[in-house]
């Protein structure tokens, strides 16, 4: 599951001018389409407006909740944000 917000963050953070940035933008960019092609895993794009019905909170919040509406699991490097979806019962991979 990913929202359309992130997506358009990491298409940002892949133009960005510093070199690593850019750099790990790309790569979580092809992490991504990696996923896609993947047959053993399905990647959700959530439409703007169902992510819009939860706006004004955090976007860990926004993840946590929708993962945990549409049955999914959150793939992450944020330490932080792993140990908030586990609390939240949701499964995390770092």
């Amino acid at each position: 599951m990913l929202l359309p917000g992130i997506l358009l963050e990491l298409k940002h953070i892949a133009d960005s001018q510093d070199t690593v940035k850019r750099e790990r933008g790309r790569k979580g960019l092809e992490a991504l389409e990696k996923l896609r092609k993947t047959k053993k895993m399905k990647v959700l794009i959530l439409s703007e407006e169902e992510e819009k019905r939860f706006n004004g909170q955090q976007v860990d919040e926004k993840l946590t909740k929708m993962a945990k509406m549409h049955k999914g699991k959150i793939i992450t490097c944020d330490y932080n944000l792993e140990k908030k979806a586990t609390i939240d019962n949701v499964v995390a991979i770092n």
